[in-house]
């Protein structure tokens, strides 16, 4: 890599925050599933059209409908 480029980051490939020198990159987007763990997609019980997941230490809130309306729970430090 050349001086002063990103990192790699093993969890690049899985759609999460790509570490920087500067230090974290903000997620704008979350596109794809592993599906490794059981019960890791579920339906909100009271909003219908939203589909909660998580992806490595990050959980995703989705609308349906939208799936470019994202929101992003984080704060763990491990897989969720």
């Amino acid at each position: 890599a050349a001086p002063g480029a990103a990192p790699a980051c093993a969890g690049a490939a899985r759609g999460c925050c790509v570490g920087t020198m500067a230090g974290m990159a903000e997620l704008e987007h979350f596109c794809g599933y592993g599906g490794k763990h059981l019960n890791t997609v579920l339906y909100h019980p009271l909003q219908a059209e939203t589909l909660i997941y998580t992806a490595a230490a990050t959980i995703i809130v989705e609308d349906v409908n939208d799936p470019h309306k994202q929101e992003f729970l984080h704060g763990h430090d491990k897989e969720v």
